[in-house]
């Protein structure tokens, strides 16, 4: 079978019935019109609302998109310093490609993670991509956070901002690196790591916002989780 990249990079429609054709409409022997895909990326600090928006997008019949799987890719925080920043930014490049040609007739890529955001400006170059950023109340995200206390170990919770390793490709790579308090405990650090995260995630979000305009916009996770409010990203 041939791939959607093979077909696109020839430029035109053999009009052998593809599979894959990216060609709207499709089997016109010559047809050079390309099918469009829109990409969406749903951003926020983990604890803003991301599973139930997810939830709610997959459930709904109306809302047929290229969505990612349970599978995911992690991309840095620390963009410039991560060694391997262009190997996993093409591996997501061949993920989005493999889930666009297992879903020939959606003309919608989706997908929400709190790691979206330092990469909203590769994003956009690379997908024409609309960035939706969402924002829950701040101590409601801090108390979020320190319920995690409750499930998992502490050590490994903390974690989440001490990571040095610029080797490293699992999920710790997605947060920044904060200084350690000696004279705080583990659960201090944390809630203090978590409040300077929220802080400066948003700050970065603003600069997006003011940069890319027509490409980056704010929700308020309540908003968007309530009735049918969500199909609201779907509209840019």
């Amino acid at each position: 079978m041939l791939s959607r990249e093979f077909l696109i990079d020839r430029g035109y429609c053999c009009g052998h019935g593809c599979l894959m054709c990216p060609y709207q409409p499709k089997h016109i022997k010559g047809n050079t019109n390309m099918k469009k895909i829109k990409h969406i990326y749903v951003t926020g600090v983990n604890r803003s609302g991301h599973t139930t928006l997810w939830n709610k997008i997959k459930d709904d019949p109306d809302i047929d998109s290229a969505m990612m799987g349970e599978e995911q890719y992690m991309l840095p925080w620390d963009i410039e310093k991560h060694n391997h920043t262009e190997m996993l930014r093409n591996k997501f490049i061949d993920r989005v490609n493999q889930l666009i040609e297992w879903s020939p007739e959606c003309d919608t890529h989706l997908d929400m993670a709190n790691y979206w955001l330092p990469h909203t400006p590769w994003l956009i170059e690379s997908f024409d991509a609309q960035i939706h950023i969402i924002k829950r109340n701040k101590d409601d995200v801090v108390d979020a956070f320190m319920q995690r206390f409750e499930v998992h170990n502490e050590w490994d919770v903390v974690q989440k901002f001490r990571t040095t390793d610029m080797n490293a490709t699992n999920w710790e790579i997605s947060y920044p690196t904060y200084e350690i308090y000696p004279d705080l405990s583990l659960q201090e650090n944390y809630r203090r790591h978590t409040s300077m995260y929220y802080d400066e995630y948003y700050e970065i979000a603003e600069e997006f916002k003011r940069t890319y305009p027509a490409n980056v916009h704010f929700h308020a996770s309540e908003y968007l989780i309530e009735g049918d409010n969500y199909k609201n990203i779907f509209k840019f």
